[in-house]
């Protein structure tokens, strides 16, 4: 849900719900003002609550997706995997600054699959995806003799549809995996 917010409604969602700070601290804290940051608050909590709730996909169904979309990037098949994006597909990188990656999430069908393509436009030919459990849920790690840390990818579905995408790079967060 963290995801989805700007870095000032987090900011505000965080002191106001976790430590509880009232909202003449929060302003001073962001440079904001309170009535400012008792409208965004506001903004937040509606955004959340107007979300959709997800329905998951059964973990079984939730692999063989998975693998589909694994087989569709590894042979190219782009217009396989745009018949497997929901239209409203987020794709979320994290490189922590350190690493490249997309600074703000990529959305919609097309987008996203623009993205991938580009990815694996510049993809190293000698890396090797395996395989693991990201959250419960069947994910990839990619490994290259190129990169000094590897990229972890794991899949959301709705609908047996990839409705979200993530990519780990962060190598602050990935060095305390254990990916073996």
């Amino acid at each position: 849900m963290l995801d989805r917010l700007t870095p000032i409604e987090r900011a505000v969602f965080i002191l106001r719900e976790a430590f509880e700070f009232d909202y003449g601290d929060i302003a001073d804290f962001l440079n904001k003002t309170e009535v400012g940051c008792r409208k965004i608050y506001s903004r937040l909590k509606r955004k959340i609550q107007d979300e959709p709730e997800v329905e998951l996909t059964p973990s079984v169904q939730s692999e063989q997706l998975a693998l589909r979309f694994l087989q569709a990037t590894s042979s190219g098949d782009m217009g396989g995997l745009l018949k497997m994006l929901s239209h409203d597909v987020a794709l979320y990188s994290d490189g922590g600054g350190k690493v490249v990656a997309a600074i703000k999430p990529v959305t919609s069908s097309q987008r996203v699959l623009a993205f991938i393509q580009g990815l694996l436009s510049k993809g190293d030919s000698a890396g090797i995806v395996r395989l693991v459990k990201v959250n419960g849920q069947l994910g990839f790690v990619l490994s290259s003799p190129s990169e000094a840390f590897p990229t972890v990818v794991s899949l959301a579905f709705r609908n047996d549809c990839v409705e979200r995408i993530y990519i780990l790079r962060n190598p602050d967060k990935l060095q305390h995996l254990n990916l073996g």
